[in-house]
Parts: structure tokens; sequence; C-alpha cells
């Protein structure tokens, strides 16, 4: 699926990512662009600083026990949001979710990408973890690794 339109560059803080050469403001399009929404959707809570239906909720999590039912409920609020409005479809990601300690669930979001010029298809993740009493962590940021 390709994505029409553009969007600031934002590092993992929120801040914009200038051109060290043109001190333009960077942009993202297309598959960056896609990559950098599920980034902001995953880490984001509805009714926040987003539009009202964008965002996991991970954190409605927290409190609940540790288990594989409510690792499998942050995995499909997580598909959720991945797929809302079409921004990508269920066979472009693959979600895995472990349990890692007795507070914490990892979700690898594991997503499938083209190289326009090679053909080449490579994947990219995010790693997003929940302590179910201290919140969400976001490990990676969106710059793709190949």
């Amino acid at each position: 699926m390709s994505i029409k339109g553009f969007d600031f560059s934002i590092d993992t803080n929120g801040e914009l990512i200038l051109n060290d050469d043109t001190h333009d403001i960077n942009i993202k399009t297309e598959d960056e662009l896609r990559l950098q929404l599920a980034y902001d959707r995953i880490k984001s809570v509805s009714n926040n600083w987003f539009i009202d239906n964008i965002g996991a909720n991970l954190e409605s999590l927290i409190g609940k026990p540790c288990n594989q039912n409510n690792a499998e409920s942050g995995k499909q609020l997580i598909i959720q949001q991945l797929t809302y409005d079409n921004l990508w479809d269920i066979n472009e990601f693959h979600i895995k979710a472990n349990i890692i300690s007795m507070n914490s669930i990892e979700y690898n979001i594991y997503f499938k990408l083209k190289d326009d010029t090679t053909e080449d298809t490579y994947s990219y993740e995010i790693v997003a973890v929940i302590d179910l009493v201290k919140g969400v962590h976001i490990r990676y940021g969106w710059e793709p690794r190949k």
C-alpha cells in the first residue's frame, strides 16, 4: 500500500528533525511515513494529543494480571490501530507477544516492506514493552533497518 502526502520527521522524543545541510525540516513520505504513523499509534492513547480514534491504548492494560489473555488483548489493540483507516494491511505485519517478566509484556511488531528500486523485501521491527505497573516504552524508533 502507498500512502499519499507527507509529514514532518520527528525523533523518538517528538522533536522535529532538521536537515544538517539545508536546515530545513525533514519530511517522511510513503513507507517511512507509514512506519512513523505506526510508531505514533502504538505509543499513543486515543482522545489524547492525537485525533480521537487513534491510539493503541496499551496503558489500559496497566494494573491487569500479566498473563497470556492480557498479552493477546494488547496485540489486538495494536492490530486495530495499524489497520485503522487502512494504514497497514493485516498481511503487511506480524506481531509476536511475549511475557518477559512477572510485570512485563513485549510486543515485537515486524513490518514487511519493499524496496522500490530493487524490488527486494525486508522487514522493519518496532518493539513495544508494557510494564503493567510502570507503563509503556517503545524501544526503537522508525529508522529502517535493512
